[in-house]
């Protein structure tokens, strides 16, 4: 699940495409404190320099009334992995903290467009498909720090730490997830790795 954070507060849908080493972010959400809706695009390339990213932010009140915001976002990626934007975002002459958990491996997967099976290789056109899907798909509801489906087991330790400290409004290293013999688990480790851990020690 792709999630953005501007000052602890959620968008609550985000899209996320690839194109020539840009990573293209389409969200939307509403603000219940000013009554309004808001949407967005975001670019960001696959580098681990600090970046700026500008554009524009929508926004469109209950009265229907509209206004237009330009932004300005400068940050970095964590690491190549690509999960882990934060930065700061500028608006209306104000600037927020900017957080961005991403899943990019699994649509980086998808563009190959080929599924590997026991009998042959397969052709297929699913990032066309997949990417419908998503938009037709009703954003699922949060349950507790996670969402309805299970953490996905190449989502590293890191990404989920942070994001329950996003959900719950938790100061940055608040969150740290371990191991059964209650060490601290690498950052950068893999949720997979984690829960096979506990697995084996419930064994």
């Amino acid at each position: 699940m792709n999630e953005i954070y501007w000052n602890n507060y959620p968008s609550s849908a985000v899209n996320l495409t690839l194109e020539n080493e840009k990573i293209f972010l389409i969200f939307e959400g509403k603000s219940s404190e000013y009554g309004s809706h808001f949407s967005g695009k975001i670019t960001l390339h696959k580098n681990l320099n600090e970046q700026v990213a500008t554009g524009s932010i929508y926004y469109q009140y209950e009265n229907g009334s509209q206004e237009t915001f330009p932004y300005k976002l400068i940050g970095a990626f964590e690491d190549d992995s690509w999960e882990f934007f934060t930065g700061t975002w500028e608006e209306n002459c104000e600037i927020y903290p900017f957080d961005a958990l991403l899943e990019v491996v699994e649509l980086e997967e998808l563009e190959l467009k080929v599924l590997e099976t026991t009998e042959n290789i397969i052709e297929v056109d699913s990032l066309h498909n997949y990417k419908e899907e998503k938009k037709a798909k009703k954003v699922s509801e949060r349950l507790g720090a996670m969402r309805q489906r299970a953490a996905r087991s190449d989502a590293r330790v890191r990404k989920i730490q942070r994001s329950m400290e996003l959900y719950y409004g938790l100061p940055q290293g608040s969150v740290r997830l371990v191991n059964p013999d209650r060490t601290l688990i690498h950052p950068s480790a893999k949720i997979g790795t984690l829960r096979d851990r506990w697995i084996s020690e419930e064994v």
